[in-house]
């Protein structure tokens, strides 16, 4: 089985596809090569602007049309954000949301034996923990410098918003910012 993948949006969706990549290559999938139909073609969205949102919409529909046998799947941002809209897309075989990337390789399974439409997404729940998925723990490689897991791990304290570092705490005094900066 052959797999292709198309990726819009932040890193954290190159990462998520990259992670998706690996888990089907670890399932018996062998990613596409240049002008070879996938089995399965996996789209990774991104829905910070309503163009993103269209380039979505026009992919599903342009690689339904190229690979015709293939299933195509539809995941990120854009099914978590609007699972109604993206559930709605007929040219999607599977849609799954942000929290289901563990659900992939099952929901392709699934699709293949039965040709049924699979629409699973899962809403985010208030304040839930990060724990990331297997696919995240199994494909996790942390930074070695604690500096560099700061941010990141600021984020994860607060979910209302990260609270102000050195650096930002500095911009706001003037004063400051020597002090601040020799803290770092």
């Amino acid at each position: 089985m052959k797999a292709g993948f198309l990726t819009y949006g932040c890193k954290v969706n190159q990462y998520e596809t990259q992670a998706m990549r690996e888990a089907l290559c670890e399932a018996g999938y062998a990613p596409a090569g240049d002008g070879e139909a996938p089995d399965v073609f996996i789209i990774n969205s991104c829905t910070v602007t309503a163009e993103s949102d269209r380039k979505t919409r026009q992919a599903v529909r342009r690689y339904r049309r190229l690979y015709p046998a293939a299933a195509i799947v539809l995941t990120g941002c854009m099914p978590q954000a609007f699972p109604d809209e993206s559930g709605a897309l007929a040219g999607a075989d599977i849609v799954l949301g942000n929290r289901d990337h563990t659900k992939l390789i099952g929901a392709i399974e699934a699709h293949r034996a039965t040709g049924a439409r699979i629409i699973d997404v899962t809403a985010h729940e208030r304040f839930e923990p990060f724990g990331g998925g297997r696919l995240f723990r199994a494909h996790a490689r942390l930074p070695e410098d604690p500096r560099r897991l700061r941010p990141v791990l600021r984020l994860l304290h607060h979910p209302e918003g990260a609270r102000p570092g050195p650096l930002e705490a500095a911009r706001r005094d003037q004063g400051g910012a020597v002090k601040a900066l020799a803290k770092v």
